[in-house]
């Protein structure tokens, strides 16, 4: 039982938390907003992995 507590609350953390430095996305809403991002960017290669695009309601808030 404790193992099942424990894997719960481990999937919570790594994928529904929701994180303020994520622009209030859980991780896995973000990482899919990065996805998303990329394909509409006109230099995107589907080879090329590395994402450095944050949510606008991410580059909004930093700004103010």
């Amino acid at each position: 039982q404790f193992m099942q507590v424990l894997d719960s609350y481990i999937r919570w953390y790594n994928e529904t938390r929701i994180k303020l430095s994520l622009g209030s996305l859980s991780p896995i809403e973000y990482r899919e907003s990065l996805e998303i991002a990329a394909y509409l960017s006109p230099s995107f290669c589907p080879h090329d992995r590395v994402v450095k695009a944050r949510p606008a309601s991410t580059a909004q808030a930093n700004r103010g």
